[in-house]
């Protein structure tokens, strides 16, 4: 089983990021007198948690499971995929460099999550096929698995000649 995870700077940067806007809402109305900075302050750092939290608990759960017959792909909680080995027809294994001048680049996020180097979820790619995508780095391999249904595209080297 291989894990991946997008690291703790994910979390914080979306959590700061969907907090800005409240937060900014709420020191201008603190400066009104309506509202107190301690109670703006205090409002902030609780959407901040939530949504530092909520994040950690969304994109965490994303691993590659090669058992003896199958391979599961779970991708950001709410995308996953199984297959037998006995339907994937081919694996590619890419360096992320050459990987982005291939055919198999996500092109089109139809239902996921796209947030720099992270995607997470189906995708439409520049060769017209559609694929369940979890690449959560720029440093490591991406192993593309060609299926009957069309594509798996995930982070690390899968080598299926081992099993």
């Amino acid at each position: 089983m291989i894990n991946y995870s997008p690291g703790l700077f994910l979390h914080f940067f979306l959590a700061f990021v969907v907090t800005v806007g409240p937060a900014i809402a709420f020191f201008v109305i603190a400066s009104v007198n309506s509202l107190s900075f301690k109670s703006a302050f205090s409002a902030s750092l609780i959407i901040f948690g939530i949504v530092f939290l909520a994040s950690y608990f969304t994109f965490e759960k994303n691993e590659v499971v090669v058992s003896e017959d199958r391979v599961k792909v779970q991708a950001a909680r709410f995308y996953h995929e199984e297959v037998s080995i006995s339907e994937i027809e081919s694996v590619e294994v890419f360096s992320y460099s050459d990987f982005r001048k291939s055919n198999f680049v996500p092109d089109l996020r139809t239902n996921g999550i796209a947030f720099g180097s992270f995607l997470a979820g189906r995708f439409k790619l520049k060769n017209n096929s559609s694929a369940l995508v979890l690449i959560t780095s720029r440093k490591i391999p991406i192993s593309v698995l060609k299926t009957g249904d069309g594509f798996i595209i995930t982070s690390g080297e899968i080598n299926l000649k081992s099993k």
